[in-house]
C-alpha cells in the first residue's frame, strides 16, 4: 500500500485486464483532499412531527400538550388557542428527554395524557431509552413547569405476555377519586390496549382481563384488523365511555376509529373509521391519520389528529356541530418547522440601513461549519422578516471564501448597493466585495479578494470590515490578526477595489484596555466620525466608542454602558445607525453558551444604551436534521449528463436514504425532498432504519435495493426493494423484506444488509453482507429472476482474511463492477481496528481472489476528516477510469463522503 500526503493520493494495486490476462502496471486512484458530501444541519426539536396528545378546555381556552420529534428524540411541547385553530406554542419543550446515562427517558418522552385534579396537573407519558418503552409520570402547578417522577410508573412485565416488551401511549381520566388508565402493550408481535387503576397515579393495578381492546383480528372486511394504537378515552355526559384510536388493516394506512363502552372494559367498535386519510398525492395527510384527541366546547366537538405525508406528521382539526366531521380548509393547524437551515447554528453581525418603510439588514448566518450572508426587513428595527435563502454563499472549492462569507458592510450609492465582507478558506481570512441593484441578487467582484494582508505569506489576516465614504474615497476599518493578538486596522481606497493599509493601531483602548475588534464607524452629520467596537479583556467583553474629526486620527476609547441582565451572556460586534430624530440604534451579537443571535438597544448619546428586553430580534433559523450526524454509503449511477447519488443519512439515532445530484461527481446538490426513502410505517419491518441503497435503472424504471430493520424482534436487518420513475418518489414493492437472514447456524443467520445488485440477462445477481450471532460479517450471494424471490448460496463467497491480515475480523460493504469480462469486488474489512477498503477479482462473480495482501484504500492522516476509517465503497467505471466514492469518518465518528479516482489517461 502506497499512501501519499493527505491531500494527494493513495495507490490502488489494480491491474486492468487489457487482454483478459490482468497483466500491466497498477492503476492509481487519487483521493480528493476534501469530502464531497458533508453532513446536513441539525434539526429543531419539532422539525419532523407535531402530534396532538391531550387537550384540556379551561375558561374557554384550549390547552394542548403535544409530541414533537426531530428525527432523533421525541419531546413534549405545549400550546394554547382561543379557537382550536390558531395556536401559540411555547418556544421550548415543557418536558424534555433525560440526560443521565441509563435513564429510561434518554431518547423519548411522548404522547402525554394530562389531568387536572383541582390542585395540580398530572401527566402520564411514554418514556423510552432506545431499548424499551414504559410509562412515566410528572406533576406541575401550572401545566408548564413539570417535575418528573424518578422512575417509570408502569413497566413491561413478563407476567403479562401480551405486553412484556413495551407499554406506551397512556390515556388517563380521573373518576370518583381514582385514576383510570388505558395504555398500549406490545409483545414483540402484536399490539393491544390494556387497562389499569390507581389511587395516587403512581402505583397501578393492572386488569386481569387485559388486553381489553385490540385489533379486530380476522374479522372479514374490518378496516382495523391488523393494528390499533394511540387510544384516547373520554367519559361521556351519559356515563358511558368513548375510545378514539388509530387503526389500520389491509391498506397499511392509519385511520381514526371510535369504540364505545358502558364500563371502560368491554368495548364495541364502530364498523367504519371516523376519519380516513386524504389519499391525494402531495397532501399533508396522504399517508395516514393517527393520534386522535377529542374535546368538546359548548355544542361543538373537536377532533385534533396527526396527519402523515410519508415523512412528517402535522396536526390537523376536524369539527362536528351535529352534522358530521368536517376538516378545516386551513389544515394543518400546527405545522412542523420548515427545515430551512442555512442559519441554524448562529446569527452574526452585518449591516443595517434605513430604507423606505423601515430598515434593511444584511447579516451572517452560520450552520456550524459554513457561514453565508442573508437579508431581512423590519418596519421598526425589532420585528424582522428574513429572506429564506442566503444572498451570498461561500465560494467554490479552492476559492478564497470557500468556507465562509460573513460580516457584510453595505453602503448604497449611485443607485446600487456595495458590500465588503469577510471570506475564509479554512486557513486565511481576507476581505472581498460584491455589488447589487436590489440588495438581494449579488455579484461578487472579479477583483476578489480586494484586501489580503496574508499576500506574500505574512502572518497578518484581515476580517470584519466596516466601510464609510471619506473625502472623495473610502475608508475601511477592520480587525487585524497577526497570529498573536487582534487590533483595529484601517485601509484607504479611491474606488473600493484597490486598498492601501494605514500603518499602526488607529484607536487606543484607553482605560478599558485589552484587544479591540469588530469595528463599526458612522459618518456623522456634523462632518465628524464615531466608532464603536468590542474590547476583549481578561475581565470579559466590553463595548467602547471613540470619535474623530477626519476618520483618520482617533482619540482614546471610552467604555459604553450596556446593561446585560443575565450573567454568562457575551455581547459584542455592534452595528449602529442614527435616525432623523437623533436616536441611536444598535444591533449587536449576543452569545448565551450555545448559539449567537442579534439583540437590539437604543441610546440618546451613543454611550448609555437601553437593551430591548426580548431574547432576540433576529434569531437562528429552524433546522432539519435527518442527515446531520453523517452521510454514508449508497450507490452512484451515471444517468445521462448527471450523476445520481443515493446515500445514507444519519441523524444521531437512525439512517434514512437521500438523493444528491452532480454534473461532475465532485460538487453535489441535495434533493429538496430528502430523504427520498424514509422509515417504514410504525410496526413495519423497516420502521427503525433504511440505509446503504443500491440503485439500478432498467427500461426507464429505477429499482432500489436497500437494507432495513424494524423496532421489533421479528424484524432483524434484512433487504428490501422499492421502485421509482424519477429516482425521488419511491414505492416499496413488498410489505416484507425480499431477503432476510439465512438458516440457523449459517454465516448470515442473524443480520444481512449492504445489498449490491447487478442485472445480467434475465437474472438479478445479489452480493450482500451477512453476520452470525458472533458479529462476524462475510459476503454472500443470491440470484433472482424478478428481484423479489431470491435463491442464495449457503456459504459465503468472500470469507474472512487469513489470521493476522487486515480483513481477518470482518468483510462487508460489497460493491461489484464489471470490466472486460471480469468482476471487481470492492469491500470493507477490518482486523478489529480501523475499517479499510479492499479489492478482489473474479471471472464469474462467485469465486473471488483477493488483490495483493493489503487494503487498497487506507484511512487518512490522524485528525483529518477521514482519519479514523474508510468504508462503504461506491465504484463507477466510465471512460476507462475508476471513480470510487467512499464513506469516511473522523475520531468523533462524523461520517462524510469522499472521492478517489484514477487520473485521466492512466492505463
Amino acid at each position: 500500500m502506497i499512501r501519499f500526503a493527505a491531500a494527494v493520493a493513495a495507490s490502488l494495486f489494480i491491474v486492468l485486464p487489457a487482454d483478459g490476462s490482468w497483466a500491466g502496471p497498477p492503476l492509481h486512484l487519487e483521493r480528493l483532499p476534501e469530502p464531497v458530501l458533508e453532513p446536513g444541519e441539525r434539526a429543531s426539536w419539532e422539525s419532523i412531527n407535531v402530534e396532538p396528545s391531550t387537550v384540556i378546555v379551561e375558561d374557554g381556552l384550549f390547552r394542548m400538550w403535544y409530541t414533537g420529534y426531530d428525527g432523533r428524540n421525541h419531546r413534549i411541547g405545549y400550546a394554547e388557542s382561543e379557537d382550536g385553530i390558531e395556536w401559540t406554542r411555547a418556544p421550548e419543550p415543557v418536558v424534555d428527554t433525560g440526560g443521565e446515562e441509563g435513564a429510561w427517558d434518554t431518547v423519548s418522552v411522548a404522547q402525554p395524557s394530562v389531568v387536572y385534579d383541582g390542585e395540580k396537573y398530572r401527566m402520564w407519558y411514554t418514556v423510552g431509552n432506545g431499548d424499551r418503552t414504559a410509562i412515566g409520570y410528572a406533576e406541575s402547578e401550572d401545566g408548564l413547569a413539570w417535575t418528573k417522577y424518578a422512575a417509570p410508573v408502569l413497566l413491561p412485565e413478563t407476567k403479562e405476555p401480551w405486553a412484556w416488551v413495551e407499554v406506551m401511549d397512556p390515556s388517563v381520566i380521573l373518576e370518583n377519586g381514582r385514576f383510570r388508565m388505558w395504555y398500549v402493550g406490545f409483545n414483540g408481535v402484536d399490539y393491544g390496549v390494556g387497562y389499569a387503576e390507581s389511587e395516587d397515579g403512581i402505583v397501578w393495578e393492572r386488569s386481569e382481563d387485559n388486553p381489553v381492546f385490540g385489533p379486530s383480528g380476522d374479522m372479514e372486511g374490518s378496516w382495523d384488523f391488523s393494528l390499533v394504537l394511540f387510544p384516547q378515552v373520554v367519559k361521556e355526559p351519559d356515563g358511558g365511555y368513548t375510545m378514539w384510536y388509530a387503526g389500520k388493516g389491509e391498506s397499511r394506512l392509519f385511520a381514526v376509529g371510535r369504540a364505545v363502552s358502558s364500563d371502560g372494559i368491554e368495548w364495541k367498535r364502530a364498523a367504519a373509521p371516523e376519519l380516513e386519510p386524504l389519499e391525494v398525492p402531495g397532501n399533508w395527510e396522504e399517508a395516514g391519520v393517527l393520534t386522535p384527541v377529542f374535546a368538546r366546547r359548548g355544542q361543538t366537538a373537536y377532533l385534533w389528529y396527526g396527519g402523515h405525508d410519508g415523512r412528517r406528521t402535522r396536526t390537523g382539526l376536524a369539527v362536528d356541530d351535529g352534522r358530521g366531521w368536517k376538516r378545516l380548509a386551513s389544515n394543518p393547524v400546527m405545522d412542523v418547522d420548515d427545515g430551512y437551515a442555512w442559519d441554524d447554528a448562529a446569527i452574526y453581525r452585518g449591516t443595517v440601513l434605513p430604507v423606505e418603510g423601515g430598515y434593511r439588514m444584511w447579516f451572517t448566518g452560520f450552520t456550524g461549519a459554513r457561514a453565508s450572508i442573508g437579508t431581512a426587513f423590519s418596519p421598526d428595527g425589532v420585528n424582522w422578516t428574513k429572506l429564506r435563502r442566503p444572498v451570498i454563499e461561500p465560494g467554490a472549492p479552492g476559492s478564497w471564501d470557500r468556507m465562509r462569507a460573513a460580516y457584510p458592510s453595505v453602503i448604497f450609492e449611485d443607485g446600487r448597493f456595495r458590500m465588503w465582507y469577510s471570506g475564509h478558506d479554512g486557513y486565511v481570512m481576507r476581505i472581498g466585495c460584491a455589488e447589487s441593484t436590489d440588495g438581494v441578487e449579488w455579484s461578487k467582484c472579479p477583483q476578489n479578494p480586494v484586501f489580503d494582508l496574508a499576500e506574500g505569506g505574512g502572518p497578518d489576516q484581515a476580517a470584519y470590515p466596516a466601510v464609510v465614504r471619506i473625502d472623495d474615497g473610502y475608508a475601511m476599518y477592520y480587525t487585524r490578526f497577526d497570529g498573536l493578538r487582534q487590533t483595529l486596522g484601517m485601509a484607504l481606497s479611491d474606488d473600493g477595489y484597490a486598498w492601501t493599509p494605514v500603518s499602526g493601531e488607529i484607536v487606543d483602548a484607553g482605560a478599558v484596555g485589552g484587544e479591540l475588534a469588530y469595528p463599526w464607524v458612522l459618518a456623522m452629520e456634523d462632518g465628524t466620525y464615531r466608532l464603536w467596537c468590542t474590547a476583549v479583556t481578561d475581565g470579559g467583553y466590553f463595548f467602547v466608542t471613540a470619535s474623530s474629526d477626519d476618520g483618520l486620527s482617533w482619540g482614546e476609547a471610552d467604555e459604553v454602558v450596556l446593561p446585560i441582565e443575565k450573567e454568562g451572556l457575551i455581547a459584542k460586534a455592534p452595528m449602529v445607525l442614527v435616525d432623523d430624530d437623533g436616536l441611536y440604534h444598535m444591533w449587536y451579537e449576543r452569545y448565551g453558551g450555545e448559539t449567537t443571535w442579534l439583540s437590539y438597544a437604543v441610546s440618546r448619546d451613543g454611550y448609555r444604551w437601553t437593551p430591548y428586553e426580548e431574547r432576540a430580534v433576529v434569531d437562528t433559523g429552524p433546522r432539519d436534521g435527518w442527515d446531520s450526524f453523517g452521510v454514508a454509503g449508497g450507490s452512484v449511477l451515471r444517468d445521462g449528463d448527471r450523476y445520481m447519488l443515493w446515500y445514507s443519512g444519519h441523524d444521531g439515532v437512525t439512517f434514512r436514504i437521500g438523493l444528491a445530484t452532480s454534473t461532475d461527481g465532485v460538487h453535489w446538490t441535495r434533493h429538496p425532498e430528502n430523504p427520498v426513502l424514509d422509515l417504514g410505517p410504525r410496526g413495519s419491518w423497516d420502521d427503525a432504519r433504511v440505509d446503504y441503497p443500491l440503485v439500478i435503472k432498467e427500461d426507464g424504471l429505477y429499482r432500489m435495493f436497500y437494507g432495513g430493520s424494524g423496532n421489533v424482534p421479528w424484524a432483524p436487518p434484512s433487504i428490501g426493494v422499492a421502485t421509482s420513475t424519477d429516482g425521488v418518489h419511491w414505492t416499496r414493492l413488498a410489505e416484507s423484506p425480499v431477503l432476510g437472514p439465512g438458516e440457523a447456524g449459517g454465516f448470515d443467520d442473524t443480520y444481512i444488509g449492504y445489498p449490491m445488485v447487478m442485472k445480467e440477462g434475465d437474472r438479478y445477481r445479489l452480493w450482500y453482507a451477512g453476520s452470525d450471532r458472533y458479529g462476524q460479517w462475510k459476503i454472500g450471494y443470491a440470484e433472482s429472476t424478478d428481484g423479489i424471490e431470491w435463491s442464495r448460496l449457503l456459504g459465503p463467497v468472500l470469507d474472512l482474511g487469513e489470521e493476522g491480515s487486515w480483513d481477518s475480523m470482518s468483510v462487508s460493504y460489497p460493491r461489484v463492477v464489471k470490466f472486460a469480462g471480469r468482476y471487481l469486488l470492492f469491500y470493507g474489512g477490518t482486523d478489529g481496528g480501523a475499517l479499510r477498503i479492499g479489492l478482489a477479482t473474479s471471472e464469474d462473480g462467485i469465486f473471488w481472489e483477493r488483490s495483493a495482501g493489503t487494503a487498497i484504500l487506507e484511512p487518512g492522516e490522524k485528525g483529518s476528516w477521514d482519519g479514523a476509517s474508510v468504508l462503504g465503497p461506491m465504484p463507477l467505471v466510465e471512460d476507462g477510469r475508476i471513480r470510487l466514492w467512499f464513506t469516511a469518518f473522523d475520531e468523533e465518528r462524523l461520517f462524510r463522503l469522499g472521492l478517489a479516482e484514477t487520473p485521466a489517461g492512466d492505463e
